[in-house]
């Protein structure tokens, strides 16, 4: 624990940039300072020493933008350490040296254990303020696109290590893969990101930038090497993909753009019923579903931009003006032996998409959004879908199951035809929910009816701004789309701030919000959601109590305007209500004191906000929750960036940022039920991919693809499943191991162990061997355990825990609760599987 900050003592900056602090020993020149700056030294060691139960104190020798010129300091550190160690000729206690933070720990827990006692505290130090008016609470926004670029890439990394592990060793049955370099690099460029001014957005522009560049460069890697090593999954044969033909990857599909439905020819298509057409011949776009995480993803909301010729306002060349044709949009499942074509809606791409820059080139045509409910894709694995489109007429007896989005308050008709009659309340197992927007004060609002109670409750959705204090500007356009899937409200509060919020046919709410560019009248603006629990009925317990993660796993209970450390006899008092109470989200912010009545009896509810990326948040009052999306500075923070937080994006006029959260509200025993799968599910979501085919049979199926033989248990996340070792310098050393990280997310009160046999867990394979590692996978736990330092008022206990079993049948790992495990597993081909799976 630091006295103040990680940098010199004030006034003892012994660096080059601070030239007047240079110690000068020479006693016969004038500048000569030993005495002044050995008194001042020492004077600082007898304050700081108060604050600490040893008499080991350290002294941190260094900043931020220092040892430029290392010789200097290290010249002026060697003088002070000689002329203070002299003092102790005079008395002086005080024995000054370098040190390592090892040496200084282990000196630290020595002492303590001479005194036999040492205070304990738990949880983190957050809100952090470095001074009056100054919380560092700006960074957990900041950079917003940088964030989100780091997330997608730590999916995709996920992914590829677990496709590379799969394709290319064990179907392959190799011991070594030349192309480990390209996992390596996605892996080392994200591990770079990871530096406290990186993945923060603290680092100078031209900085991010060449963070960014490096890590499309290892994102391109780990996709070459995908799109090298699926086929080995597949039955590539059985569904023409032509060597010719690569996975598409579709990274814009955020802003409704992707070359493989972009380049999708409509004109080339046959009408349904030509005789001399076979609706199960056809060209068209497989659509690979890669789900990373290790259960099955019950619902998984897809959705692609697609071209609709017979609503395109800038292109008619290739509309056929004939009434009686329209077009058929197609889509299966190629699981589904009935081959019945999946439910989806079309959704207008709205202008806000349109005008985005990125999108600004005459090749870009797409101009409708396809959703769909992709159900139970399997884990760690993947699955196919079959999207094609052909023409029909209005006398043909096939009929579309598609939906128009019709608007509440502007024209946006499509040729598709609804089949799905609406229905007033969107109804779940728990709750009714309807969409709706309040026009006279300018939000969105969601009705919730939970069926328990009947209590008809509103959760309002704002968008909103601080400059000094907060904003919300005038919304200059709304509607509501009404489909057969999904339920949208758009909103626009000005032409650089809106947002959509979708409410799924499942239940499921989501918040899509777009900011920026920015106006340009140098005004720094902090961009804010806010979810507000509004009814008459509504009352609270734990008044001003709110959770945040901690590093997206367990909870931390926070209170407005509280401090746990503070200890002084007078009552805390917060000067600043709004930074002093923002704290980091990486993936989900909640609330649990939200009280119904029903028979007499207070049901608490919760409320919980996931994100798609970091953020900072905080609730603000009760029933509240507030998260910040997007910022722009104007002014440097004078804490050495040396350059305000301006984003000026791909035309200069300023960046674009568009994100999503997830919303849950329900009974809280269901909201903590399924916290940490959803905010997993949101953290790894499902990868998908597009590949161009010729001629596909639609009688062929292909029940998908899973490196799992089950899905996990719903407490059981897996982490890391990756080829080991990572580096292998001797291939005559390598051997058929894999590392595997699993977390059990129950937390604590659940003091049973969960175990889970192994032995034929992962396709093709029997795992013979087990040995258990420590997080880092770069130590024995048992090593560890063994000499690790152990501190006053810790259990005694030297004895090495086993958590896993093994006989001469069967290998079980034995996780505890709320802890992650590692382990390097080893293993021998299962050929039996590989050539049944093969057939």
């Amino acid at each position: 624990m630091f006295y103040d900050t990680y940098c010199y003592p004030p006034n003892l900056e012994l660096d080059d940039n601070y030239p007047d602090n240079t110690i000068v020993d020479n006693p016969y020149i004038p500048e000569y300072n030993v005495d002044s700056i050995v008194k001042k030294f020492i004077d600082y060691i007898h304050i700081i020493s108060k604050a600490y139960q040893t008499n080991h104190i350290m002294v941190l020798m260094g900043c931020d933008f220092t040892y430029e010129n290392a010789h200097f300091n290290y010249n002026n550190m060697d003088k002070l350490i000689k002329y203070v160690n002299q003092q102790q000729l005079h008395g002086s206690k005080i024995n000054l040296f370098y040190s390592t933070p090892a040496c200084y720990t282990k000196a630290v827990n020595e002492e303590f254990h001479r005194i036999g006692t040492i205070n304990r505290r738990g949880g983190d130090f957050f809100p952090y303020a470095s001074g009056p008016h100054s919380y560092w609470t700006g960074y957990y926004t900041s950079r917003p696109a940088l964030k989100y670029y780091v997330r997608q890439a730590s999916n995709l990394l996920s992914m590829c290590e677990q496709i590379h592990l799969f394709a290319n060793y064990i179907l392959t049955k190799k011991y070594h893969y030349d192309n480990d370099e390209n996992v390596n690099h996605l892996r080392n460029i994200i591990g770079i990101l990871q530096h406290h001014d990186a993945v923060t957005g603290t680092a100078k522009q031209h900085v991010t930038n060449d963070y960014v560049w490096h890590l499309y460069n290892a994102t391109k890697s780990c996709q070459l090497l995908i799109n090298n090593s699926y086929r080995n999954l597949l039955p590539i044969n059985q569904f023409n993909i032509n060597n010719q033909f690569h996975l598409i990857f579709c990274d814009l599909l955020n802003i409704s753009l992707c070359n493989a439905t972009e380049y999708y020819q409509l004109h080339n298509h046959h009408t349904i019923d030509d005789d001399d057409h076979d609706d199960d011949d056809d060209d068209g776009i497989l659509i690979l579903l890669y789900n990373p995480l290790g259960w099955i993803q019950s619902n998984t909301w897809i959705r692609f931009p697609v071209y609709n010729p017979m609503n395109d306002n800038n292109n008619n060349n290739n509309i056929d003006n004939n009434s009686l044709n329209t077009y058929q949009f197609i889509l299966k499942d190629l699981r589904n032996s009935s081959q019945q074509s999946l439910p989806y809606q079309l959704n207008l791409i709205n202008q806000r998409t349109i005008q985005i820059p990125e999108r600004q080139s005459s090749t870009h045509r797409l101009n409708y959004e396809l959703l769909f409910n992709a159900k139970n894709i399997l884990p760690v694995g993947l699955n196919l879908f079959y999207f094609m489109i052909n023409r029909t007429s209005s006398s043909s007896s096939a009929s579309s199951t598609s939906s128009s989005a019709s608007s509440t308050s502007s024209s946006s008709s499509s040729s598709f035809k609804s089949t799905t009659q609406r229905i007033p309340f969107i109804v779940t197992e728990t709750m009714k929910l309807q969409l709706h927007y309040n026009d006279f004060d300018n939000y969105v609002q969601i009705i919730i009816n939970p069926i328990k109670s009947d209590i008809p409750i509103k959760l309002h959705i704002e968008l909103m701004y601080y400059i000094g204090e907060t904003n919300g500007p005038q919304s200059s356009g709304a509607y509501i789309t009404r489909g057969n899937l999904v339920d949208e409200a758009y909103i626009e509060y000005s032409s650089w701030a809106s947002m959509i919020v979708r409410l799924y046919h499942n239940g499921e709410l989501e918040v899509e919000w777009t900011i920026g560019p920015f106006p340009s009248d140098m005004i720094g603006r902090e961009t804010i959601i806010r979810y507000t629990i509004d009814g008459n009925d509504v009352q609270y317990r734990d008044t001003g109590e709110f959770f945040t993660d901690s590093s997206g796993r367990r909870l931390i209970k926070r209170l407005r305007n509280h401090r746990d450390d503070w200890s002084l006899p007078i009552q805390y008092h917060e000067i600043q209500n709004i930074t002093g109470n923002y704290y980091p989200i990486v993936n989900r912010i909640m609330i649990k004191n939200i009280l119904l009545e029903w028979l007499n009896e207070k049901i608490p509810f919760g409320l919980a906000i996931y994100t798609d990326r970091s953020h900072g948040g905080t609730s603000l009052n009760d029933g509240q929750l507030e998260l910040m999306l997007h910022r722009q500075t104007v002014y440097d923070d004078n804490l050495g960036v040396n350059e305000p937080l301006m984003e000026l994006g791909l035309d200069n006029k300023g960046l674009i940022v568009r994100g999503t959260h997830k919303i849950r509200f329900d009974e809280l025993y269901l909201i903590e039920y399924e916290d940490r799968m959803i905010a997993q599910t949101m953290r790894r979501p499902i990868l998908p991919m597009f590949i161009p085919v010729n001629k596909l049979n639609l009688s062929n199926h292909f029940n998908g693809w899973s490196g799992i033989t089950k899905s996990l248990p719903n407490n059981i996340h897996l982490l890391s499943l990756i080829s080991w070792p990572l580096n292998i310098v001797d291939k005559a050393e390598c051997k058929k191991q894999l590392l595997v990280r699993f977390e059990n997310m129950h937390t604590l009160n659940h003091s049973e162990c969960t175990q889970i046999d192994v032995t034929y867990l992962f396709y093709g394979i029997k795992i013979i061997d087990v040995t258990e590692m420590i997080l880092t996978a770069d130590r024995l736990k048992e090593d560890v355990i063994l000499h690790r330092l152990r501190w006053p008022t810790e259990p005694i206990s030297q004895c090495v825990v086993k958590n896993y079993e093994m006989n001469s049948s069967s290998i079980s790992l034995k996780l505890p609760p709320d802890k992650i495990m590692t382990y390097v597993l080893s293993y021998e081909i299962n050929d039996s599987i590989l050539i049944s799976s093969l057939k």
